[in-house]
């Protein structure tokens, strides 16, 4: 396809070889005419010399020499005249031509400062831009900065000129004699007055951008707005969910009034979201019209005032939206404070009934006569600290009260209220009073457990005060003994030796000996009692608290299998509910023995009381099995679940580099092709070089190559990092087996360690792997951003380039079209002739019209194309902008095609040779010197068509060529026109030849025609050039450029030989 393209080029490049060689020719010929050997000078006749011509004809004689002098005498005088005309007035001139230079200067002050202006509106814009990232938002803003870019680009453009203009000025007011002052005074007025034109432009330009600045910062604001009054939506919505989830089942009056006012102030934001949404929708819509204004070119003022307005609108429903939000935040948090308060009461209250079973334990615990201080005074101690935990929960019973009236104080203060800061300091108050409230009711709570804590111990240390009763019981048995044997010694003795007196008192004291032996042993065995019973109630408490902390691993196992969705943590979470109905049966055993054993202290022996409190302590230590099997089996459904997680993290991560590395060499493809658009747009002298493209792809390039580089490395973090989550479920399922064959609860409670351990480690080795698949999204998602940058960068280098060469062509078209209508309106050939080169002549302007029309969409396209939101949108537009420079292209050579039809009609006419013995001297000179004038002139045109066509050619290799891949062009109708026109060029050569009597040989040809001869070579420089430009066209085809190089070798021949 491309070859086919290029044959036109082909096809006009040995037209013009053919015709300049004829006209070369031609001249040759005639200057080898006998007449010109007697004195003529070729093309430098004069005018006398062609009067004198004419007065020889008519037969009168003329002395050429005293004319040109007579002639020479009057133009100086003439000249002398004007002079002394115009003295008097060079120095008014002069003063006017420094005034409009000065004028000129300013002007270019202007349009500096103006581009200095809509720079910084630029600026503005582009911030605004940076801000804002999100859809359809983000695309109206680049517009508008698009808009601002344009305007500074063409103040820019507008300052240069006006520059331009003003050193122009300032050159032609400082030339002396090149020019009269008159026409120096008009040049220099257009100058000026070109160069304000361009100071008035450039302000338009930097009020465009201003306009165009104003809209980005207003809809930022617009934006900023609308976000803020969505998240003040959702705050209120998240504290109103938040209130109602912490009442609980409270009931109380300030709670309910609260959730109310959450409830309100939750509407009122959700309300004014949505008048900052629908007032930013508006501002977006003036803006987007605003910008099409501003593209027209029209008066944007007044859709730019309704952008700001509809700015102000969202502000305003934002603030709204703001004040409801604190406003239900502050419910929220007196809400939390109530009920933190009403969990704080419910702690003291309990504390309080836990220090009351404590001191009744330690009052009968006093029953039992104790000698031994130190046993006796654990009871007493224990029972002390269950008094100061109650004492402590109502210090956070009063703490959380004081907390909830602040919090009512806060609310009640902001009533009627809208002053924000007023708000935020209620809030401020309110939040620290739920947040004391929240610690009071924590305090609270403690201070419970350590009651409870602290009336267990109270009961430990009185079954240890029974055991002391039971060792004094036993000494009191033994002083019984030695009582009674004492007293039998002493009645035998005493009916021996004593009175019957003495006898009585021994007995008595014997008598009061064993009754304090009876009754040590009957305290003893209470105490046993008692302590069996409390060891018994103990095991109840320790196997109650197990079975409830077994549920609550259950539950948070069967959560934890439901989110998972994970065989394994199912099966963990099956194995913790099997714990669980352990544990609440063995709690429930406990709890049936400690009670019996209870209600039967006071008849049951102490040997039927052991055997109760032993079966209870059984069933607890069974319920603390349990209880660590349950919550074994959560932690192994934890480390399921962060393996699971961390798989599909992994997964998410692996995609992303895949994406990243795929992103890597396309980014350098589209990179590459920038480039290339830019360096062809620089061969052919665009005026846009799309510098800034290949900036943009540079850098958006490199940063693919980053991105991709470290998508790598958080993939490969979180690959390694899952695997070690991997190796921390192992642990866990080991430490599960352990505690499933052991038995004492030391080794259980090690074993539960380690899972938990292994628990701990797993969640943290998740949050790198999270992190790590989060980093890797990112910059996959980073590749592709900048990817789509460099590959818009590349569409629009290209759509820059078409434009460009779009425009060249259709001025060169122009060009061609108006020398064609010279030619043909200057014509001397027949009327038939004459009209065949004006209807060509007419066919080139056409030809011209739809060159400068397609260079108008080529343009067009690659504005959209800047605009174009994704690289596919701009691919679409830069396709367009290719398409339209192929149809310049196309017209051009049409143009340049019938331009040729145009020199066909005047350089082809046959050269009539005259003998000399059959006309006049006179007449054959003239006819000569007439020849010379055409073939100067003609020769003239053909070098300047030459250096156009050369132009035309060299251009589109050097920077066009990678467009034909993009756009295929139909251009066999004219190959075949163009070859027709080369065929007849040929034969109108061989006419010519027909016309020459001499063969010439160009040898010594420079020393015979001078002039004539440095234009052949100048002639045949160009056509060589443009032969090697051929050939590059077609270098796929070697064959083809071979065939050129002989055709120009046999060309050359022909020509010489003429």
């Amino acid at each position: 396809m491309k070859q086919f393209c290029r044959i036109p080029f082909l096809v006009l490049f040995v037209n013009l070889y053919i015709h300049q060689n004829n006209v070369v020719s031609n001249e040759i010929v005639n200057l080898k005419n006998p007449n010109l050997r007697n004195g003529w000078a070729g093309k430098d006749v004069t005018l006398q010399d062609e009067q004198s011509g004419l007065d020889a004809k008519d037969g009168d004689e003329v002395n050429t020499k005293e004319y040109q002098n007579e002639l020479l005498q009057k133009s100086e005088e003439a000249s002398l005249q004007v002079q002394a005309q115009n003295s008097d007035g060079d120095e008014e001139l002069k003063r006017k031509i420094d005034e409009l230079v000065n004028n000129a200067q300013v002007a270019h002050t202007e349009a500096q400062n103006a581009v200095t202006k809509a720079e910084e509106s630029l600026r503005i814009a582009t911030e605004a831009e940076k801000q804002v990232d999100e859809g359809k938002e983000t695309t109206t803003l680049k517009k508008a900065k698009v808009e601002a870019e344009k305007a500074v680009a063409a103040a820019k453009i507008k300052k240069e000129d006006a520059k331009k203009k003003a050193d122009n000025a300032k050159q032609e007011s400082e030339k002396t004699e090149e020019q009269e002052s008159k026409t120096k005074l008009e040049t220099v007025k257009n100058l000026s007055e070109e160069a304000e034109q361009a100071a008035r432009d450039a302000k338009n330009e930097q009020k465009k951008a201003e306009w165009a600045a104003k809209i980005a910062e207003e809809l930022k604001k617009a934006y900023e707005a609308k976000i803020n009054a969505k998240e003040s939506e959702g705050e209120a919505e998240m504290s109103k969910k938040e209130a109602t989830s912490a009442t609980s089942s409270s009931t109380a009056e300030k709670v309910t009034a609260a959730i109310k006012i959450a409830e309100d102030e939750m509407q009122i934001a959700v309300k004014k979201a949505s008048e900052a949404e629908e007032a930013e929708s508006k501002a977006e819509q003036a803006a987007i019209e605003a910008i099409n204004i501003i593209e027209q070119n029209g008066e944007a003022q007044s859709k730019v005032n309704v952008v700001q307005d509809e700015a102000d609108k969202a502000s305003k429903a934002a603030a709204a939206a703001k004040k409801a939000q604190i406003k239900a935040q502050i419910a929220d948090y007196v809400v939390k404070t109530e009920v933190s308060k009403e969990k704080a009461v419910k702690s003291a209250d309990a504390a309080n009934e836990e220090k009351t079973k404590a001191e009744a334990v330690a009052k009968k615990s006093e029953e039992i006569k104790i000698t031994d201080v130190a046993k006796s005074g654990k009871v007493g101690t224990a029972k002390d600290e269950a008094g100061k935990q109650a004492e402590a929960a109502d210090k956070a019973k009063e703490a959380a009260l004081t907390a909830a009236k602040n919090a009512d104080e806060a609310q009640t203060s902001i009533k009627d209220k809208d002053d924000e800061a007023e708000l935020n300091e209620a809030k401020k108050k309110a939040y620290e009073a739920s947040i004391k409230a929240k610690q009071a009711e924590t305090d609270a709570l403690n201070a419970l457990e350590k009651a409870k804590t602290a009336q267990t111990e109270t009961e430990i240390a009185a079954e240890e005060a029974a055991k002391k009763a039971q060792k004094q019981e036993e000494e009191a048995l033994k002083e019984k003994e030695k009582a009674g044997t004492a007293a039998k010694e002493a009645e035998t003795a005493a009916e021996d030796i004593v009175s019957e007196g003495t006898l009585a008192k021994v007995k008595r004291k014997a008598q009061d000996a064993s009754a304090a032996a009876n009754a040590a042993k009957t305290a003893r065995t209470k105490a046993e009692i008692a302590a069996e019973e409390a060891k018994a109630q103990a095991a109840k408490t320790e196997a109650e608290a197990a079975k409830v902390a077994a549920n609550a691993a259950k539950g948070e196992a069967q959560k934890v299998a439901n989110e998972s969705k994970s065989a394994e943590a199912q099966k963990a979470a099956e194995k913790a509910s099997e714990a669980a109905t352990t544990a609440g049966e063995k709690a429930a055993a406990a709890a049936t023995v400690a009670d019996n054993a209870t209600s039967v202290s006071n008849t049951a022996t102490l040997s039927t009381m052991q055997e109760k409190a032993n079966k209870a302590v059984e069933h607890a230590k069974e319920a603390k099995k349990a209880q660590i099997e349950a919550e074994i089996a959560v932690e192994v459904a934890k480390i399921e679940e962060h393996s699971e997680v961390a798989q599909k993290e992994v997964e998410e991560a692996e995609k992303a580099n895949a994406k990243a590395k795929q992103a890597a060499p396309e980014a350098q493809e589209a990179k590459t092709q920038t480039e290339k658009a830019a360096k062809a747009a620089e061969m052919i002298k665009a005026e846009d070089l799309a510098k800034t493209e290949v900036e943009i792809a540079t850098k958006a390039e490199k940063e693919v190559a980053d991105a991709k580089m470290e998508a790598d490395e958080e993939s490969s973090e979180a690959v390694e990092k899952a695997h070690a989550i991997k190796m921390q479920l192992e642990l866990a399922i080991k430490a599960e087996k352990k505690a499933d064959t052991e038995v004492d609860i030391t080794k259980l409670e090690e074993a539960k360690k380690e899972a938990q351990d292994a628990t701990k480690n797993a969640k943290e080795l998740l949050s790198i792997v999270q992190k790590a698949s989060t980093l890797a999204i990112a910059k996959s998602k980073n590749a592709e951003n900048s990817l789509e940058k460099v590959k818009k960068a590349a569409e629009v280098a290209k759509a820059k380039l078409a434009k460009a060469e779009a425009k060249n062509q259709a001025d060169e078209a122009k060009a061609i079209a108006a020398k064609a209508d010279e030619l043909s309106k200057g014509t001397k050939a027949s009327t038939a002739e004459k009209t065949k080169a004006e209807a060509a002549a007419k066919e080139a302007a056409v030809q011209a019209t739809k060159a400068a029309d397609e260079a108008g969409k080529a343009e067009t396209a690659a504005v959209k194309t800047e605009k174009a939101a994704t690289s596919a949108e701009a691919k679409v537009e830069a396709n367009k902008a290719v398409a339209a420079a192929k149809e310049a292209i196309i017209a051009k050579i049409k143009a340049a095609h019938e331009f040729l039809k145009t020199k066909n009609q005047d350089i082809l006419e046959p050269v009539e040779m005259f003998s000399g013995g059959t006309e006049n001297v006179t007449d054959r000179e003239e006819q000569v010197k007439e020849e010379v004038e055409e073939q100067g002139d003609g020769n003239n045109e053909q070098t300047e068509e030459a250096e156009e066509m050369e132009e035309s050619e060299s251009a589109l290799p050097n920077g066009f060529d990678g467009l034909e891949d993009d756009v295929d062009l139909d251009v066999d109708d004219d190959v075949e026109e163009e070859e027709n026109v080369a065929t007849n060029h040929q034969k109108g050569g061989k006419y010519e030849k027909g016309k020459t009597n001499d063969t010439v040989d160009d040898t010594n040809a420079d020393k015979q025609f001078g002039d004539e001869f440095d234009a052949y070579n100048d002639i045949k420089k160009v056509t060589e050039a443009l032969v090697k430009t051929m050939t590059s066209l077609v270098s796929e085809d070697p064959s083809v450029g071979d065939t050129i190089n002989e055709f120009l070798s046999d060309m050359n021949h022909l020509f010489l030989s003429w």
